[in-house]
């Protein structure tokens, strides 16, 4: 049995085949790429193992999902995110009254919360996770979560703050009230804000969505969403509720940046201590929703300084809250979804890490697609593994 591809392959608006061929399913994308010099056509043939039939109705769905998620990303890009792209280049500066908003509903509580650091102008960046990992929803995921999936099983809300750009602002209230997913807080959206973004995201959640378990992510953060759910339950088979989670990828004994021209530079008078305490990633990490509580109090007490994933590990040493380490956050990856290890991250280990950073926009579709493929045709990863196939047969990551 070979495992071929053509290279190379991005997978966008494209024709989707699903073809039986004796015992193995051929799975076939075909994208019609254009440039300014030629035109081409670029295929990719996955040859999987036994024909089993949950796998086969599961491909049959994915090829119709497929194509019309690219289609959705691509409508939105060329109307509403060419919107937001020349409202970022807006020079006039002033506060945008806002009318009235649609915000967040929380009801039923959901078993978790995910809470996305967002920058206002990033509409791509939002809509991507919208189409994928950020509502349960999505009929893509409705075929995966199976007796799991319910409306209050998790949720994603994008925190913004302001922007002093009033067609930025006009295009957020019309996002707001549309997709009824944004949190505005009151405080200037910018990188030196984001421990004010951290702590009005402690505070939103405390009063209005006190969910079992809250799940910070980056924008360009992927979120591995049913494997996500699969831990936090087995979490919560094997520990008392009263057993409190703060679960990332470890960072200890950092040290604040002292140089003045640094973007990460924090002043000894902000924090004058010489090494930072245990904290997790800020592309993706999760604690148990029952300590919302005594943070929001912690707030009242602990100094806020301008490294907003520090600066919450300071929040939970403060609550004496250890740090739970967990590889399968990543949050230095490439953002490359490719076959083979070098060059980035191996596609056939996408089914197992938890938040995956650097992985934006049609990255999010691509990945989404991807790990939801791995999930019920893991013999792909098989043949990988065993060597079958040559370098020229696999995807190229320089694409990704």
């Amino acid at each position: 049995m070979r495992l071929a591809f053509k290279r190379k392959l991005i997978i966008l608006p494209c024709l989707v085949f699903l073809i039986a061929v004796g015992n193995v399913f051929v799975l076939v994308y075909q994208h019609h790429e254009k440039s300014p010099v030629k035109k081409s056509n670029q295929t990719v043939t996955v040859l999987i193992h036994e024909k089993a039939p949950s796998s086969y109705n599961f491909l049959k769905a994915l090829r119709v999902e497929i194509k019309e998620t690219f289609r959705r990303y691509e409508a939105k890009e060329k109307t509403v995110g060419k919107n937001y792209q020349k409202a970022a280049f807006y020079k006039k500066q002033g506060r945008y009254r806002r009318n009235s908003i649609a915000f967040p509903d929380c009801q039923p509580t959901p078993f978790l919360l995910i809470e996305v650091h967002t920058t206002p102008q990033n509409f791509m960046e939002r809509e991507a996770i919208r189409l994928t990992w950020g509502r349960p929803q999505n009929a893509i995921n409705a075929a995966n979560v199976g007796e799991q999936l319910n409306p209050s099983l998790w949720k994603t809300v994008f925190l913004i703050g302001h922007t002093q750009n009033k067609r930025l602002d006009e295009l957020l209230e019309v996002e707001a009230n549309h997709h009824k997913d944004l949190v505005f807080g009151n405080f200037i959206d910018s990188y030196r804000n984001l421990s004010r973004k951290m702590a009005f995201g402690v505070e939103w959640a405390s009063k209005h969505c006190q969910a079992r378990y809250i799940l910070k992510a980056d924008e360009d953060s992927f979120v591995n969403i049913l494997e996500v759910i699969k831990l936090l339950k087995k979490y919560d088979r094997m520990y008392s509720r009263n057993t409190p989670l703060y679960m990332g990828a470890a960072l200890l004994a950092k040290e604040p940046y002292r140089d003045k021209e640094s973007k990460f530079y924090v002043s000894e008078k902000d924090y004058p201590r010489p090494t930072y305490p245990p904290y997790a990633a800020g592309a993706g990490y999760v604690f148990s929703g029952n300590l919302l509580r005594n943070l929001s109090t912690a707030l009242k007490v602990v100094k806020l300084f301008p490294n907003e994933d520090a600066c919450f590990g300071a929040l939970m040493q403060h609550n004496g809250v250890s740090l739970l380490n967990n590889d399968r956050f990543i949050p230095f990856s490439t953002g490359k979804a490719v076959y083979r290890k070098e060059g980035g991250y191996s596609l056939c280990r996408f089914h197992s890490p938890l938040v995956i950073h650097r992985v934006s926009g049609i990255l999010q579709i691509q990945t989404h697609f991807n790990v939801l493929v791995l999930r019920h045709v893991p013999t792909i990863c098989q043949h990988i593994k065993h060597g079958i196939g040559e370098d020229d047969n696999f995807v190229d990551d320089e694409i990704w």
